[in-house]
C-alpha cells in the first residue's frame, strides 16, 4: 500500500517539533513572567525608598 502524500507522512515527526516549539514558549512565556514581576516589584522599592 502506498503512503499519502503531504502531511500523514509527517505526523510524528511533526508533532514532536510542534512539542518542543511549544515547551520552549512556555519557558519563554515564565521567564518573562518572573522578568516583569522582579522589575515591578524594583520599581516598587525603588520609588519608596528614593526619599
Amino acid at each position: 500500500m502506498r503512503e499519502l502524500p503531504g502531511s500523514f507522512s509527517y505526523l510524528g515527526r511533526g508533532v514532536a517539533r510542534l512539542r518542543s516549539v511549544v515547551l520552549f514558549f512556555e519557558i519563554l512565556l515564565i521567564a518573562v513572567s518572573i522578568l516583569i514581576g522582579w522589575f515591578g516589584l524594583y520599581v516598587f522599592y525603588r520609588l519608596f525608598t528614593e526619599s
